[in-house]
Formats: structure tokens, sequence, C-alpha cells
């Protein structure tokens, strides 16, 4: 049996954990920087252009040395002073607007400069004596972290989409018998990777250049001129990348792969079509079609992706394409069949085998177009199983659920819920990341600031900033340890409710059923929103001698005499992955229909898994293997006496 999921659902602990805390680290949390750098930059505006002289006497002076975070030396002077307004008296170490430090000359040039007992000139707010500095001086700091900040946000961003686009997506059906292929990375998709790594750069760029052009007073020293004008020399990479595709999607739409069969075999025939229009009139120096087998090979940290097939069935020469046209190219090709099919290598040489068509438009005075469609190619169709001598004494009912009540446990509404209520610890844990990032500061002031700001009390900050430690601390652990509880308990019941309210059902929830999914072999070792096609609740009836499904979909009936066997199998989340990776055990039943043998790989849905329990996902679904087992072996024995009788 394989059935494609039709509906779009997260239960996928990668998609559901990874990739929110991905774009949370990778977006917000530069994003955040962003902004603390461009508020440190304005504050040191106006310190510089608001705070008034006052005389000052200096109590302390030395040398601080630190290091850094990988291993650098950094020395910044240490200056405690004493000044009065009015009738009070004030005490600050704050040397300027914005914390600085550098080598051990330039800070004891500092320390020099400033002696103990000798008088000086400090600056102080006039609106809060207590705050003060004692040089007025701009420093470039606060706008490099800005820019480096960009380039970590337009690099994050990059490896995001790129990841994202490039997800897998099913083969869809067109209504003509012919499947459509998504290609791996689309020049439409390509686009918006560069608009996007673009704006951020030139945006966020932007605002920290004009501010800095803006509010420090001129001349600018050269070397921040000089880091100003690498900064924007480096954008041309993305903005490169974004004309190029601009002009590319200016001559030709993206190309659209249709194949004659969702799945190819090794040895057996299949046809294919390409099709792309021009935009304008244009001429093609030579169009290309590459049918290839690229196997990837993993060693430590090296990979290396060596060429297995590879065979161009079309190739056009010198072709003008006018305004609308379309240039269509189709073949009919056959993979060999002493090629791998597609997949993790069973010879265990290579790591992973992919199969590909890839089209190649090298265009006269333009950008040339390039696209891969990736395709599944299985393996040679073995020899059947034997007929038995006589006909099979039972076969496989597979029904139908009626209309008007199928697809409710996974309707869109459900699905909405249950993602909301998957990603409340994702929540949680932005929310405790906020409660810390605003209180961070206070808990731990930085040496430039002198004191906490009118208003704030550590107490009862140092209890916030403890809290959201906490609240992150609990979700993280919660998210990942049990990544299913939530949204798999809500999806339950929901199915619970579903079932119980069908007259019909030959499965109930309880009384010894298993919550389980369907999960056809193509969507084995692939990172989907969804891999089940059905779900739904199973039980194994050692009485009746059967095994009943009742699911959201169709409902099956299994007789024991039916069932040919029941293995285990796992699917991990990738291809790539190494085969002790998390992934979903599986009981695989096979058994005679009208037709031949049928098949339905049964998933235990654990609600409570642990993201790292697959040993607790293997037992439950070996659990399963044996009471199947079970079945089966009592169907023989109880069968033999039977056949015994028919022979005399």
């Amino acid at each position: 049996m394989t059935r494609r999921a039709t509906t779009v659902r997260r239960n996928d602990a990668a998609l559901r954990i990874i990739f929110p805390l991905a774009g949370l680290l990778m977006f917000f949390l530069p994003l955040g920087l962003f902004i603390s750098g461009l508020v440190s930059a304005h504050r040191q505006y106006l310190t510089n252009t608001s705070y008034e002289p006052v005389n000052a006497m200096i109590v302390a002076s030395s040398v601080d040395r630190y290091k850094g975070s990988k291993g650098a030396i950094h020395y910044a002077p240490e200056v405690r002073y004493r000044y009065e307004v009015g009738d009070k008296t004030y005490e600050s170490d704050r040397l300027m607007a914005v914390y600085v430090s550098g080598d051990e000359e330039w800070a004891q040039g500092i320390v020099n400069r400033f002696k103990i007992e000798t008088s000086t000139t400090a600056y102080y707010d006039p609106r809060e004596p207590s705050r003060a500095v004692l040089l007025k001086r701009f420093s470039f700091s606060p706008y490099f972290d800005m820019l480096t900040v960009s380039f970590a946000l337009a690099g994050g961003s990059f490896l995001f989409l790129q990841v994202w686009t490039q997800r897998s997506r099913s083969v869809t059906p067109t209504g003509n018998g012919w499947y459509e292929v998504p290609p791996k990375l689309a020049a439409k998709r390509r686009l918006l990777i560069a608009g996007v790594c673009t704006a951020i750069w030139y945006g966020l760029g932007a605002v920290a250049i004009g501010h800095y052009l803006t509010f420090v007073p001129g001349p600018h020293p050269s070397w921040s001129i000089t880091r100003l004008e690498i900064y924007g020399l480096m954008g041309l990479v993305p903005l490169g990348f974004l004309i190029r595709y601009l002009l590319m999607r200016r001559e030709l739409t993206d190309a659209r792969l249709l194949v004659d069969r969702p799945v190819a075999a090794s040895g057996q025939p299949f046809r294919f079509s390409i099709s792309q229009q021009a935009r304008r009139p244009l001429e093609l120096k030579h169009a290309r079609i590459r049918f290839r087998c690229v196997a990837t090979k993993v060693q430590g940290k090296s990979r290396t992706h060596p060429v297995l097939y590879e065979t161009v069935p079309v190739e056009l020469q010198k072709h003008s394409l006018h305004a609308g046209e379309s240039l269509t190219l189709s073949v009919e090709l056959t993979p060999p069949s002493e090629q791998p099919p597609t997949g993790r290598d069973a010879t265990g040489k290579f790591t992973r085998i992919d199969w590909s068509i890839k089209l190649e438009c090298h265009v006269a005075r333009g950008p040339n177009y390039i696209v891969e469609f990736p395709l599944t190619v299985e393996a040679a169709p073995g020899i059947e199983p034997a007929q038995p001598l006589e006909k099979p004494r039972a076969v496989v009912e597979v029904r139908r659920v009626d209309a008007e009540q199928a697809g409710r446990i996974l309707g869109k509404r459900n699905v909405l819920i249950g993602n909301l209520i998957g990603l409340s610890p994702v929540l949680f844990l932005l929310a405790g990341a906020i409660m810390m990032a605003t209180t961070f500061l206070t808990v731990f002031p930085d040496k430039s600031a002198s004191q906490p700001g009118p208003g704030f009390n550590r107490p009862r900050t140092v209890a916030w900033f403890v809290a959201g430690a906490a609240v992150v601390a609990v979700s993280s652990i919660f998210g990942l340890a049990f990544p299913n509880l939530l949204a798999g308990r809500y999806i339950c019941s929901i199915a619970r409710r579903a079932i119980n309210s069908r007259r019909d059902a030959i499965v109930r929830p309880g009384d010894g059923s298993v919550f389980v999914d369907v999960v056809p072999r193509a969507n084995w070792n692939r990172m989907m929103f969804e891999n089940a096609a059905d779900i739904g609740f199973l039980a194994v009836d050692t009485e009746r001698r059967e095994i009943r499904f009742e699911g959201d979909k169709e409902r099956y009936r299994i007789p024991a005499e039916a069932i040919v066997s029941c293995e285990l199998a796992k699917s991990v989340l990738l291809s790539t992955a190494r085969p002790d990776a998390p992934g979903f055990w599986m009981a695989v039943i096979r058994a005679w229909d009208q037709s031949g043998i049928w098949e339905a790989p049964i998933a235990p849905r654990l609600s409570n898994s642990l993201l790292w329990g697959g040993r607790s996902r293997k037992r439950i679904a070996e659990d399963l293997q044996i009471r199947i087992n079970a079945l089966i072996t009592a169907s023989n024995s109880v069968a033999e006496p039977a056949r015994s009788l028919a022979r005399h």
C-alpha cells in the first residue's frame, strides 16, 4: 500500500522544534542585538551633547586586565572620580558614554592622564546628577557591533531560507495522468532568498551608517570610513545575486517537469517533459538535460559527491525563442537496473544515493538558467512471492470511511490548534528570554554604568531574571524531551471523539487498541510536515483472530489467515541520518488482498514520547509485532490440520 500524505499537520520533532528555535536564534536574537547597539549609539550621542561640565577629583586610577572570549587580552582603564552638584556629592567610574577597551599602552595612557588626587573636568546629566562621564568622545564600537550583527543576521537568514526552501515536497498529480515534480531550488525561490539577504544587509547597514554620519560630528577617522566602505562592498555579493535572478526571471519563467509516474523504477522506462516559457525574445546557445545518479559519501567532516551514472538524452543547439513561446523537451528514459535506488545505500559504500533531472539553458547575452529536479527511483521489482497451491483462505477488507465522517481528525482547524499547542514551549521560551534580556543589564551591570537608573528595584529585578531563567530552562527541557506530548494528546483526544461518534466503527478507543499512524514507504526517511497517510486506532483481536483498524480515512479488517508476515522497520527523519538516529519504528503488516500482496506500515504514535525515546518507540512497535506474529502462529496451527485432511 503506497498512499502519499494529503493533509498538512506538524508532528515531526525536527520541524516543530529545530526550525522555530533556528528562526528565534537567527532572526530575533541578532535583531535584538542590533536594536541594543542602536540604542547604545544614540545614548552616546545624547550623553556627549547634553551632559554639562563639573569639577571632579580623581580618587582611584588603575588598569583592568581581562581575557576575552577568544583568549585575547584586553585592557580597560578604571578611573573613579568624585564631584559635587548642588549640595550633594557623587562618585562615578564611567569613563565614556559606551564601554571601551584597547591595548595596554592606550589604557595606561588614560590612567597616566587621570592620576589620583588630581583635579579634572567631568560631565554630568542635569536630569540625573548621579550619572556622569569623564570623557566626551565618540566611539565607533556600537556601530561596528551593529554592522557585525547585520552580517550575522543576513548570513543566518540565508542558511535558514536555504534549508527551508529545499525541504522535501511531494510530487503532485496534474489531473491529466501526469505528475509535477517540484525543483530543489527554483529561480523564484533563489530570488526571494537574495532579496531578503540584500534587504537585511543594506537596510540595517543604512541605519547604522546613516546614524554614524548624521550624529557623530566630523572629521571621521579614516579607519572607520574604511570599515564602512568594506561593509558596503561586501554587500555587493547578495546584491549581485539579486540582479542575476531578476534578469533570469525577466527572460524565462521557472521550468516545469512532468513525469508519467510519481516514482520511477530501475530497468523500467518512464516518460517526462520539461517546459519553459520565454518572457522576451532571446537566443539559446544550447539547452541540455542531464539524467544523473549522484552518491554522497560522508567520512568524518569530509563529504564527497561522486557521479555514478549520467546521460544527456536531449540537447538543443542555437535555438531562438519569441516572447511568450514555450520550450518543451520530452523524452523517455530507463534507469539502469545495475544502479542503486534512491535513499541509503544498501551496500554501505555510500551514505546516500540521489537521482535527478538537471536542465541547463545557456542564454546569449544573459544569465544561464540551471535547475535540478530530484527524482525517486525504486529498486528493480523483485520476483513476486510464489502463489500458493490453493487460493488464499482470506483477504484483507479495506473500506473508505463515509465522506461525512472522514477527515475530521486532521481537519485544518484541529491542525492549527494542535500547532499552536505544540509551539507553546517555544512561546514560553521566548517570553523567558525576553524577561532575561530586559533585566540582564540591571542584574549584571557593565563596567561603564555607575549605578542603576532611577526607579529600578534590584531585588525585584533579580527575581524577574531568575523567573525568566527558570521559564527558559523548563520550557527548553520540556520542549526537547516531550516534543509530541501536548500536540499528540490533543490530536488523540480529537481522534477519540471523532471515532466514538461513529455508529459503524469497527474499533473503539481503549479496550487494548493502539493509537497509530499508517506511513507508506514513499514517505520513509524523509523530513515532511506529515509522513502518515492515515491515523486511527488499531486492535489485535485474538478471539476473532483478526486485526481491525479504524482510521480517519479508511478502515481495515485483516483476518489472521490473510496475514503473510509482520516485520519491524524504522524510518528516520533524514535519508542521510545514521541508522541509530531518532526515528519512527513500525510494524509492517503484509497480507493478501484481491490483487496480490497488500502492505500497511503501522507506527505507534506516542503522544508522550521523548525525542530521544527511540527505545521506547521500538519496544511498543515490538510488542505490536509480537502480538501480530502470535496471531499468525495461532492461525497456522489451526489451519494445518485442515490442510492435512484436505490432502487425505
